[in-house]
């Protein structure tokens, strides 16, 4: 009877939040697009892309306007590596907790 219902339109596959925690602090808006948010994750890729661009922008010009033998300060470093783990974990936690709700919805759809 289960196979019935997961057959059933409306009824939705069930989730893995793990798997989309995962996929979501890897790539940034992978683990929407698992969980079937796929307008998100274009916007997010698209952020992603500009922001890359930028970083690309600022990294040139630097090259063309420092010398060689300056370097960025370790702080900076420090702070955008830990900038880049606090936010893959929110989009991490998000996505799980997004997988969660919805196999809870469709457990009380089948119910």
């Amino acid at each position: 009877m289960d196979t019935l219902a997961s057959q059933q339109p409306g009824t939705k596959k069930k989730k893995y939040p793990l798997f989309a925690a995962v996929l979501n602090f890897v790539i940034p808006g992978l683990g929407y697009a698992y969980n079937g948010k796929r307008g998100l994750f274009a916007f997010l890729l698209l952020s992603v892309a500009v922001l890359f661009f930028i970083i690309f922008w600022i990294a040139i010009s630097r090259e063309l306007s420092l010398s060689y033998s300056d370097e960025w300060p370790y702080w900076l470093q420090v702070m955008d590596s830990l900038a880049y783990l606090m936010i893959g974990l929110a989009f991490a936690v998000d996505a799980y907790e997004e997988a969660e709700a919805i196999n809870n919805e469709s457990s009380e759809m089948q119910s």
